[in-house]
């Protein structure tokens, strides 16, 4: 695990809305994709942040790389507000936070070279002489895995994992201390996934680099990430270290998406959350807790107290009240029948 330090990247109650529809005529809809979400990324760490299809994950990551601006709140950049920055500021911030997309092959310009496409951002920053540029280039190719042999290949001759690190390559040309990773892998064969998950892992260790992983797979949070964030429907519901949030979940949302985890042990019996339906829509939040309409613990308050963010033990939060009070009553019953005031485990499971 990498040694983390002080936020370099945070969002303070970012929201993002869509107006859906046509003014003229009077069908204007508003679509809350992010809606007050707070999230701190700490300088060389990995951070995953996982949810299912609508949860606002893309939306949150193109607005911290700076490619969407918030509707409100703000994200910050070494404590300054990106939106504030102008001129010479605002390319250092560019130049700092780096994304990798989705699709290797969208995100690729189909006429240039892959020289072309990993000197882009070299060229743009001048940064240092033609030799140069061009010996950067052959190292940033060996860094990702790829020969040299296909510098001058265009994105329609190679293969979605080859795109991917050529995508990888450029994202780290501008030695970035932050590389926002836009669900990397899910346009990639299944048998090309875990060599660019191990490509991304071994890059995070060795450039020190600090990494926002968005991905809807829990199986890729296992591998790669030091903490993980979990999304729902425009809200972060349980932040914490990536270990014990899999091992004890919390929220009863996070709880379904690790049961959902496959194990390929014939040993251990899979287990299941009963989640009702589908994650809702963004247009017509519920009241209250936004996951109660699913939730298989949700009791009569949940429908109208929409719950923070609570802290469970040291570096975990949670929003959820009835886990929150559960808990507190386990620890008045154990405080009053056993002395030694043994609650068990946080998170645990009974």
């Amino acid at each position: 695990m990498t040694l983390v330090g002080q936020p370099v990247l945070e969002t303070r109650a970012l929201e993002k809305r869509y107006q859906l529809g046509n003014r003229l005529i009077g069908s204007v809809t508003v679509l809350r994709a992010l809606d007050g979400v707070d999230l701190v990324v700490n300088e060389g760490e990995s951070l995953a942040i996982v949810g299912e299809s609508g949860s606002g994950k893309t939306t949150l990551a193109r607005c911290m790389a700076g490619l969407v601006s918030p509707t409100k709140g703000a994200v910050a950049f070494d404590d300054t507000d990106i939106s504030t920055l102008r001129g010479r500021s605002w390319h250092a911030f560019r130049r700092q936070v780096q994304p990798i997309f989705q699709d290797p092959f969208s995100s690729l310009d189909p006429r240039w070279t892959v020289a072309q496409t990993i000197a882009e951002g070299l060229d743009s920053y001048g940064i240092g002489t033609k030799a140069d540029r061009a010996a950067r280039v052959a190292e940033l190719m060996s860094q990702v895995g790829l020969s040299t042999s296909l510098l001058q290949r265009r994105p329609h001759e190679l293969s979605g994992g080859q795109c991917q690190r050529v995508g990888i390559a450029a994202a780290l040309a501008l030695q970035p201390r932050v590389v926002i990773a836009d669900e990397p892998v899910s346009a990639l064969d299944v048998s090309v996934r875990a060599q660019v998950l191990n490509l991304l892992a071994r890059l995070h260790e060795d450039l020190k680099l600090t990494l926002v992983l968005i991905t809807h797979d829990m199986t890729v949070v296992e591998h790669i990430s030091d903490r993980v964030a979990v999304m729902y429907l425009g809200r972060i519901v349980e932040v914490g270290p990536t270990r014990e949030l899999l091992r004890s979940p919390i929220h009863p949302y996070t709880r379904a998406l690790v049961a959902a985890i496959p194990r390929p042990d014939p040993r251990r019996r899979m287990t299941s959350v009963p989640v009702k339906g589908e994650i809702g829509s963004a247009i017509s939040i519920p009241s209250g807790c936004r996951f109660h309409p699913r939730c298989p613990i949700a009791e009569p308050e949940c429908s109208t107290i929409d719950p923070p963010l609570i802290a469970f033990g040291e570096d975990r939060v949670a929003a959820c009240t009835v886990e929150a009070n559960r808990r507190s009553a386990e620890k008045r019953g154990a405080g009053k029948h056993h002395p030694a005031g043994r609650t068990g485990a946080l998170g645990e499971q009974r």
